[in-house]
């Protein structure tokens, strides 16, 4: 076997390539792996014949499925208590704090309590709801606090309400 880099032969075994130091990649990578298996089961459960096409749901945009022709729009409803218009998400300023959070859970909700120092309405709050969080957007001024909080799917959010610069969501067990 040769190194790819400079050429000397070297033994197969080897990770290293003793004369420059490079390291000897070998075989594929899980990734390459994983995008042949994912492509092979692909090719198996794809129905011949037609196409369809699934975007993802979110907040009010339909959901489509093609059938041959024909487009069939699905309206999904979005959860209450989520308003992320993605049309008119604001990007980060330079300045992005985490914010603290408290967590308490009783036996029927989970309340997040969530510091948002100078954030002056929930109109500047934006809340989005991921596969088993929350992605929790605040604007104040020239900053903005930004955080994820692993809430899963399954609990829903009851009530949202801003009190003196702590945004408290309560959520169903």
């Amino acid at each position: 076997m040769r190194c790819p880099y400079c050429k000397q032969e070297i033994d197969k075994k080897w990770s290293f390539c003793p004369i420059c130091g490079r390291k000897i990649k070998k075989g594929r990578s899980i990734m390459d792996t994983m995008s042949k298996h994912l492509e092979h089961l692909r090719s198996i459960f794809t129905p011949r014949g037609y196409n369809r096409k699934i975007e993802q749901p979110r907040s009010n945009i339909p959901l489509s499925i093609i059938h041959g022709f024909r487009e069939h729009p699905i309206p999904v409803v979005p959860e209450k208590g989520y308003e992320a218009d993605y049309r008119q998400v604001k990007k980060l300023p330079k300045i992005v704090i985490e914010p603290r959070v408290n967590i308490e859970r009783s036996s029927d909700a989970i309340v997040v309590n969530v510091e948002l120092p100078g954030v002056e309405s929930e109109q500047d709050i934006l809340l989005e709801r991921l596969a088993n969080s929350i992605e929790v957007r605040a604007y104040a001024g020239g900053k903005a606090y930004f955080k994820i909080l692993k809430i899963p799917y399954r609990n829903k959010l009851i009530d949202k309400r801003l009190e003196n610069n702590n945004l408290v969501m309560k959520f169903s067990v």
